[in-house]
């Protein structure tokens, strides 16, 4: 996870024990967003806040009040 000029950006990567999962809530700008990352997909949801532009590898993703939540594939590199 970094701060890239104000937009947080995630490249994250599969634990190494199978079945591991990792789930984290943080506040960025005054919102919640829960980051879960699995063994095969990651899941951003904004928890509280109207919007929030984060980035997962190279995608931008717009979460908002009507639209919370975003699924994407773990990288496997």
């Amino acid at each position: 996870m970094r701060d890239d000029d104000g937009t947080l950006s995630f490249w994250p990567r599969r634990a190494p024990e199978d079945n591991a999962i990792l789930r984290f809530p943080l506040t960025y700008r005054g919102q919640i967003l829960e980051v879960e990352i699995g063994l095969e997909k990651v899941e951003y949801t904004l928890r509280q806040g109207q919007s929030l532009i984060i980035h997962h590898e190279t995608e931008e993703i717009r979460l908002t009040r009507e639209n919370p939540v975003a699924v994407r594939a773990v990288s496997r590199r």
